[in-house]
């Protein structure tokens, strides 16, 4: 009689044994499985969350910069145009009182600023004028509305010594920004 006793001993354990296994399959291990995947969930929303404040954060910014800078924008805008006008150009680096005997565009070259849209134009003109209106259109440079650089002037006697003409040649850069 004893063996039947140890017999129904085994028989218990067997069966705890098997239901607490199914148990933790079928119940705790899909619960575990839920557990970790919304701990992962959330660690990437909040890591989202965090890359769209900082988003955010920068067009706060920009807007701010933006609305700093909107009494300013004409200014900006006919200091480095937007596009690439050579009649405007030559209308711009023109005036003054000497006579613009030509006007030469050199090729256009793209600054060396890393991830900038700002390209450089070259430009050389020829002048021929007394003294004075040629260096009265050297000073009307700076006060010219685009950014215009004075890279370099050479200046000659013109065909007739006695007239007092002079030609001038002037090396210009100026701007533009190169929008897609």
């Amino acid at each position: 009689m004893k063996r039947k006793h140890v017999s129904h001993d085994y028989t218990i354990t067997t069966f705890v044994f098997v239901f607490t296994s199914f148990f933790l399959f079928f119940a705790i291990r899909p619960s575990l499985n839920l557990i970790f995947t919304l701990n992962k969930e959330r660690a990437d929303y909040t890591t989202i969350n965090q890359q769209l404040d900082k988003q955010i954060e920068d067009i706060i910014s920009a807007q701010n910069n933006y609305i700093a800078l909107a009494p300013y924008i004409n200014e900006i805008n006919q200091a480095i145009p937007n596009r690439q006008i050579l009649a405007d150009t030559r209308e711009v680096i023109s005036t003054g009182s000497p006579e613009l005997v030509n006007f030469s565009v050199q090729e256009s070259t793209l600054l060396p600023l890393a991830g900038s849209q700002l390209n450089m134009i070259g430009l050389g003109t020829t002048l021929t004028g007394t003294y004075p209106s040629i260096k009265a259109y050297l000073t009307s440079l700076r006060a010219l509305p685009r950014i215009v650089t004075l890279e370099s002037v050479a200046i000659t006697h013109g065909e007739s010594t006695t007239s007092g003409s002079l030609n001038a040649s002037v090396q210009l850069q100026t701007y533009f920004y190169h929008l897609p």
